[in-house]
Parts: structure tokens; sequence; C-alpha cells
């Protein structure tokens, strides 16, 4: 008679089994949906950065009126935001106009123009992966 017991035993271990997978499913496709989510934003983001250049094609000083105008150029073949560019004057993040546009297409350039500058030493460039290229070289002119 100890072989019933056994089985009883078995089949009662099996049923809690069944029943614990049974409640965790939800559980386990919520977390399951979430990494997937989440594999697709890292492949994003390493397209993204993969795909991002930027550099300064010019940067002109105007000791009379104070204006640092800073060409911005998109060597990559991703779209940029201009609201997720930033510039550092001097290593000081700083304001700067964004004119009418709203992205920097591949291969095309926009101007920066920042104001009441006096004394530029060096400007940066940043985009929202942190690629990034900085230059002393700014032409002053009177």
């Amino acid at each position: 008679m100890s072989g019933t017991g056994t089985a009883a035993a078995t089949a009662i271990i099996l049923m809690g089994l069944v029943v614990g997978l049974t409640i965790a499913q939800p559980s386990l496709d919520e977390a399951m949906e979430d990494l997937r989510e989440t594999r697709k934003e890292t492949t994003d983001l390493s397209l993204g950065l993969a795909n991002s250049r930027i550099s300064i094609s010019s940067a002109t000083h105007n000791n009379t009126t104070s204006v640092l105008n800073v060409t911005i150029h998109n060597e990559g073949s991703d779209v940029i935001d201009i609201s997720d560019i930033d510039i550092l004057l001097n290593g000081t993040w700083k304001r700067w106009d964004l004119g009418n546009m709203i992205y920097i297409y591949p291969s095309k350039e926009t101007q920066a123009t920042l104001r009441n500058v006096t004394d530029p030493i060096s400007i940066k460039v940043i985009d929202r992966y942190g690629i990034s290229d900085q230059t002393e070289d700014i032409v002053t002119i009177s």
C-alpha cells in the first residue's frame, strides 16, 4: 500500500507545479516582452551611435557685435535633431539660437549663433550620443 501514498504525493506535487506555472505565466510573458523591447532599443541605440558623425565646418567671431557663428556639418547617415545638440564655449555650456531648422540631414549643415561672446578660445559641439567635434580655429573679424 505504500505505492499508493507515493503516487498520491507525486500527483499533489505535480498539481502544485502546474498551478504554480499557470499563475506565473503572465509575469513570465511580461518579462519576455520587456526583454524584447530592451533588445530593440539597444539595437536602435547602437545603430544610431554607429551612424552619427558631426563636425565643425567653420567658426567665425565678430568682435563688433559679439556674435559667434558656428557651422555644424552632419557627416553621418543619421538625421540629427537640433535640440539634441549641445555647444560648449571655452568649456562652458552655452545657449544658442536654433534658427529655423529642426533637423540636420546627412551631408547638410546648419549655423548656430551664440550671442554676447567675448574672447572665444575653443568651441565643442556634442550630439545626443556623445559624438563631438572641437576646434580652436576661430576666425575673428572686426
